[in-house]
C-alpha cells in the first residue's frame, strides 16, 4: 500500500502537538546509579539539563491473571523511567531498560529534529553497544482546532477526509445524511497499515474540550519498523538517517492526503 505523495510544506499555524522517535531494544542492564548519572552528563552536554525519574507500576494483562494461585496477589512490574528535559521545557529523551525515545512538544521541522535523535542514539550507542534494536518508530499527533482557523462553525467533513471521519463522513450511516459531531458523543477509529516500507498505526479521534464547548480532531500516525532491524541501527547515523527519512516522507503526505483542501489554505502553508 502506498500513500499518495505531495509537496512538502511548513504550516504558518502548525497544527502539530506532539512528535515521538523511539527504539525499542532488548532488554538491558541500564539502570545502575553510575551509568544513569553518565547519561545524564551526556545528555545534559546535548542540551537536556534537567533530569526527571518516573516509577510506573503494572500489573499482569488480564489472559494471565487466572494463573496466579488463590490468594496469592497478582505480581506487579516495576518500570523505571529516567526523562532528560531541556531548558525551554519543549524536548525530552526518554531511556528506560527496553527503549530510548525523544518527544517534542513544539516542533518546527525536520531539520531541527532529526540532529537530537542522531544524538541521542549515538548517545546511547556509546555506552551500551550491546543494545540490539526491535522497533523503531516515528509518531505524529495532529490537533485540528477550528476556533484559531476562524473555521469554528465549519462541520468537520469540510476539513477532514472521509476515510478519518468514521460515522461523521457524509453518507456514512444513511443516504444524504450526515452526522453532526454533537450526535457524537466519542469517536475513535485505529487502523493497523502495511505500507511499502514500514508499518503504521493510524488513529484519529475528536477531542473534546475540559468545559465541553469546544472540539477538536485528532489524527495520531505511529509509522514503524519492526523485525528485520540492523544490530548496528543506534551507532551508524547513516543508517539510522535514512530508516528515519523513509518514515518521514510518509508522515508528511498522510497528513496532507487526510485534509481537506480548505484546511490545508486555512492552515496558512508556507
Amino acid at each position: 500500500m502506498r500513500i499518495e505523495t505531495f509537496d512538502r510544506v511548513v504550516y504558518e499555524h502548525n497544527p502539530l502537538a506532539e512528535v515521538i522517535c523511539q527504539v525499542a531494544f532488548e532488554p538491558l542492564e541500564l539502570f545502575t546509579d553510575d551509568n544513569i548519572a553518565a547519561f545524564q552528563m551526556a545528555f545534559a552536554e546535548l542540551g537536556f539539563p534537567h533530569a526527571q525519574r518516573v516509577t510506573m507500576s503494572f500489573g499482569p494483562p488480564p489472559s494471565a491473571q487466572g494463573a496466579v494461585a488463590p490468594g496469592q496477589p497478582p505480581v506487579w512490574q516495576q518500570v523505571r523511567v529516567d526523562h532528560f528535559v531541556s531548558a525551554d521545557g519543549f524536548w525530552k529523551v526518554s531511556l528506560s531498560a527496553e527503549f530510548i525515545a525523544l518527544t517534542c512538544l513544539k516542533y518546527a521541522g525536520w531539520t531541527e529534529f532529526l540532529p537530537r535523535v542522531l544524538a541521542a542514539a549515538r548517545a546511547l550507542a556509546e555506552r551500551c553497544p550491546a543494545a540490539v534494536p526491535l522497533r523503531l518508530g516515528l509518531r505524529y499527533k495532529d490537533v485540528v482546532e477550528r476556533e484559531p482557523l476562524n473555521l469554528g462553525d465549519t462541520p468537520w467533513h469540510e476539513l477532514i477526509q472521509p476515510f478519518l471521519l468514521g460515522p461523521m463522513a457524509p453518507n456514512a450511516l444513511a443516504h444524504g445524511q450526515t452526522a453532526s459531531e454533537h450526535e457524537v458523543e466519542s469517536f475513535l477509529s485505529q487502523s493497523l497499515l502495511k505500507l511499502d516500507n514500514s508499518m503504521v498505526l493510524l488513529q484519529s479521534s475528536l477531542l473534546r474540550s475540559i468545559d465541553g464547548a469546544r472540539r477538536a480532531f485528532l489524527i495520531d500516525a505511529d509509522f514503524y519498523n519492526s523485525g528485520g532491524l540492523e544490530s548496528n541501527l543506534l551507532g551508524d547515523a547513516e543508517l539510522l538517517r535514512a530508516r528515519l527519512h523513509a518514515l518521514h516522507e510518509h508522515a508528511g503526505a498522510l497528513f496532507r492526503r487526510g485534509i481537506t483542501e480548505r484546511l490545508h489554505n486555512a492552515l496558512r502553508p508556507r
